[in-house]
C-alpha cells in the first residue's frame, strides 16, 4: 500500500508487462477507482493504434496514468521502441485528485520495470508527438536496448542525458541472491517442476529475461529440496508487494533467530533472489522504510496510552531465557478478551474451582507452552482451563472488526464463535483470512526478536509446525500497567 493508502491491482501490473512483451496493446490508461483505494485499468489501445488515439482518450477533467509504446527508426534503419509513462493532471481536475495521483505515482511506477521516459502534463498541447519524439531520441542508449528513466515536466527543459554508468545503475535488472531461503510469490510465471537450470546464476538470468518475473527460487541442494523437489528446479515468480530488503518466505539457519544453546534448524536447500532495477529497488526500499517508520510510531503511541493495560511474558526455549515481550491490551474495542488475558497474566483469579474446566490449575499463563508454532504465521499458546471470566465467553464485536494486518497482534484461538477461553495466537504476518472470525485484542509493542525466535522453531519441521515438545515456554508473566479504562464486560 502506498503512503496515501492506495494499492495497485494485479491486473493493472500484468497489463504493463503484456505491453512490455510487445504483445496485444500499444497503449494503456490506468485510474484510481471511485473508492480511492486501488489503481485499476481504464482503457487499452490495440497494436495498430496511434499516439493520437492515446491522447484522445485522456479526459479533460480527470487525472490518469498512461503508458505508450513509442516506436521510432534510427539513422541506421533499426526500429526501436521506448515505453513512455504519462502522469496526466489537467488543470480542470479537482485538487484533491491531483494530490491523490501525485502521492501514488511513484508507488505505482515502482511496479513497472522498463519505463524509459516520464512526462508530467496538464494540457494536451504539452504532450504532443514532437515532444515525446524529442525526449526519446535524447536518451543515451546502451547496447540499443537499455535506457534510463528521464522525468520531463512539459513546461520545462529536458534533463541532461545520463552517463553510461547511470544507465546501467538505474535500468538494468539486477539479481540479488540469498542462499538458504525460499521466497514466496503471489504468481508463478514458470513452474520449476518443468523448468530446470544448472545453477542459481542461470535461474536468475532466466528471471531477468522473463518480462513478468521479479523473483526466483532455485533448488541448489544436490539431494533435492524436501521430498518433492529435485536439484535444479528453477521457479520464476512475481510478487507485486515484494519487500526488497527481506522478501517473504522461509529461511534457514543463517537467518532464523534462535535461542542461545538451542540447535539450529537444518539447511532448507533453496537459493532465492530478486530481480529488479535499482530504481524499483529504491522506490520499494523507501516504501518499506516509510512503513517501518509508521509502524514504530503506532507502537510507541500504543505503549504510551495509559488507558490500556500493559502486560508482559518472559519466554524461555528449552529452559534458556530468551527475553521479554510486552503487550498492550485493547480493553476499548475487545473488553472481554483483553481483560481475560490481563487476568491470566497476573494470576489474580487464583485457582480454578472444582467442577470447572481445568479444576485445580491456576488461572495463570506462567509455565504455559507455545504448542502450535507455524512458520511465518503464528505463535500459539495457552492453558487447558476455562477463561478467567468463568467458562467460555463470547467474541468481542469490536475485536472482530479489526484486521489481522500487523505483526505481533494478539488474536483469540478458539473452537468456533463464542468459545473463547485461555488460548491465543501472536501473529507473525498479515492473515486476512482470519478477519471477522477471531477476536483481535492486543498488540506486542516490544520483544519482536523473542516472537521471531519462537517462530523459528518451526523451520523445516513437518508441516512447518513446531509443538510444545520444542520447548518454548512462558517462564513468567505479569502486569506493568492496569490501564485507566474500565473494561465493559457486557459490551456487544
Amino acid at each position: 500500500t502506498s503512503m496515501s493508502g492506495i494499492t495497485v491491482s494485479e491486473e493493472a501490473v500484468d497489463l504493463f508487462y503484456l505491453m512490455r512483451a510487445k504483445a496485444t496493446y500499444r497503449w494503456a490508461l490506468w485510474r484510481i477507482d471511485d473508492g480511492g483505494g486501488e489503481v485499476i485499468i481504464e482503457a487499452v489501445g490495440p497494436k495498430n493504434s496511434s499516439f493520437v488515439d492515446f491522447l484522445a482518450h485522456l479526459p479533460d477533467t480527470d487525472c490518469r496514468y498512461g503508458v505508450f509504446d513509442y516506436q521510432y527508426t534510427t539513422a541506421e534503419g533499426q526500429v526501436l521502441s521506448k515505453l513512455v509513462f504519462l502522469n496526466w493532471a489537467p488543470e480542470a481536475a479537482r485538487v484533491k485528485f491531483k494530490m491523490m495521483y501525485a502521492s501514488t505515482k511513484d508507488f505505482f511506477k515502482g511496479h513497472l520495470d522498463g519505463i524509459s521516459v516520464e512526462f508530467q502534463a496538464s494540457d494536451h498541447e504539452e504532450i504532443g508527438e514532437h515532444e515525446v519524439s524529442e525526449a526519446v531520441r535524447a536518451l543515451k542508449r546502451r547496447d540499443s536496448v537499455n535506457s534510463t528513466a528521464m522525468i520531463m515536466d512539459a513546461k520545462s527543459h529536458l534533463t541532461a542525458p545520463p552517463t553510461d554508468d547511470e544507465v546501467e545503475w538505474r535500468t538494468v535488472r539486477v539479481c540479488r541472491q540469498e542462499p538458504n531461503a525460499e521466497y514466496d510469490g503471489t504468481t508463478v510465471v514458470k513452474w520449476g517442476t518443468n523448468f530446470t537450470q544448472p545453477s542459481a546464476v542461470a535461474c536468475c538470468e532466466a528471471c531477468r529475461n522473463h518480462p513478468r518475473c521479479d523473483l526466483f527460487v532455485y533448488c541448489a541442494s544436490a539431494t533435492g529440496c524436501g521430498a518433492e523437489h529435485a536439484h535444479g528446479e528453477c521457479w520464476l515468480k512475481r510478487e507485486p508487494r515484494l519487500n526488497p530488503l527481506k522478501p517473504m518466505g522461509r529461511r534457514g539457519p543463517a537467518h532464523a533467530p534462535h535461542a542461545v544453546d538451542t540447535p539450529h534448524p537444518p539447511e532448507i536447500g533453496w537459493t532465492s533472489g530478486t530481480v529488479m532495477t535499482q530504481e524499483r529497488f529504491d522506490v520499494a526500499q523507501k516504501r518499506v522504510d516509510d512503513e517501518r517508520s509508521a509502524e514504530a510510531s503506532r507502537l510507541s503511541s500504543l505503549r504510551g496510552d495509559d488507558r490500556l493495560p500493559l502486560v508482559f511474558f518472559e519466554v524461555a526455549i528449552k529452559g534458556k531465557p530468551i527475553g521479554r515481550i510486552e503487550f498492550v491490551l485493547f480493553t476499548d474495542t475487545s473488553p472481554r478478551s483483553a481483560e481475560n488475558f490481563r487476568r491470566l497474566c497476573t494470576g489474580e483469579q487464583g485457582i480454578v474451582p472444582e467442577g470447572r474446566e481445568g479444576a485445580g490449575k491456576p488461572y495463570h499463563f506462567k509455565g504455559a507452552s507455545f504448542y502450535r508454532i507455524i512458520d511465518q504465521f503464528i505463535d500459539q499458546g495457552g492453558v487447558e482451563i476455562e477463561s478467567a471470566l468463568g467458562g467460555a465467553f463470547k467474541d468481542d464485536s469490536g475485536g472482530l472488526k479489526l484486521k489481522h494486518e500487523h505483526k505481533g497482534l494478539l488474536s483469540m484461538a478458539n473452537a468456533g464463535p463464542n468459545t473463547n477461553t485461555a488460548h491465543f495466537s501472536i501473529m507473525i504476518n498479515p492473515a486476512p483470512h482470519l478477519d471477522s472470525h477471531y477476536t483481535i485484542f492486543g498488540q506486542a509493542v516490544t520483544g519482536f526478536n523473542v516472537i521471531d525466535a519462537v517462530n523459528a522453531l518451526s523451520v523445516d519441521k513437518p508441516d512447518h509446525t513446531a509443538t510444545a515438545q520444542d520447548g518454548a515456554v512462558i517462564l513468567d508473566c505479569g502486569q506493568l500497567r492496569k490501564g485507566t479504562l474500565q473494561p465493559n464486560l457486557e459490551a456487544p
